[in-house]
């Protein structure tokens, strides 16, 4: 029996509110799953392209610090190891 009469008007009753709380309960759930579900997806989808952005990222660097000492040997020539007087920093 669903609480409503002949007339199709319901009577409140403890059932329909502990149905009602559970309703409420399972749709709070299931607005959280969501949320927590669209985050991993988000940062899957994120985190990908980041370390392939990232990596070329450190390609180009390397790429360009050996461009740029390469110029610097050519301007400046072939820099000179120190000898061993050079002065020791302590910690």
């Amino acid at each position: 029996m669903s609480g409503c009469d002949e007339e199709g008007s319901c009577a409140s009753s403890p059932a329909t509110d502990l149905n009602m709380s559970q309703f409420v309960t399972q749709s709070i759930s299931k607005v959280f799953c969501a949320l927590g579900l669209g985050s991993l997806i988000c940062l899957v989808s994120f985190l990908g392209p980041g370390v392939a952005y990232r990596k070329d990222l450190d390609r180009r660097r390397e790429e360009c610090r050996r461009l740029a000492a390469k110029f610097l040997e050519s301007r400046l020539g072939k820099p000179r190891a120190l000898g061993g007087n050079a002065p020791e920093i302590s910690p």
